[in-house]
């Protein structure tokens, strides 16, 4: 990462006022500003080293690449999640159909052993 000390147009001012305080620092005869360097210009800054450019715009491929990526994964995690849900609804629905049935059955044998127990008596 370069230098905080380098001004670029992508570095954001924050809009905060300034403070009593910090307008009398700056006002201060003694404050002064140094201007940057000819080479400063076209985002070298003092202290960065060869390459800081192209090191600075792979790693902003690699931000891209990084959100691009975390995109895919919450898609697909949403995807799973969805597909979780579907898969409780279904094994819900199954278990209560198990349950119907295995209702019926007991019904079925409770009927048989009465129509038995009838013929029996009869």
């Amino acid at each position: 990462m370069e230098s905080a000390a380098c001004l670029s147009p992508e570095v954001e001012l924050l809009d905060v006022p300034l403070v009593e305080d910090e307008r009398d620092e700056l006002e201060d005869p003694e404050f002064k500003v140094e201007t940057p360097p000819p080479g400063a210009e076209g985002g070298v800054c003092l202290g960065s080293r060869p390459g800081g450019a192209a090191k600075a715009e792979a790693g902003e491929k690699r931000s891209v690449l990084d959100r691009a990526q975390a995109l895919v994964l919450r898609r697909d995690l949403g995807r799973l999640a969805q597909l979780h849900k579907e898969k409780d609804l279904l094994l819900q629905r199954t278990r209560g159909e198990l349950r119907a049935s295995q209702r019926m059955d007991l019904l079925t044998r409770q009927q048989q052993r009465m129509k038995a127990k009838e013929a029996n008596h009869a």
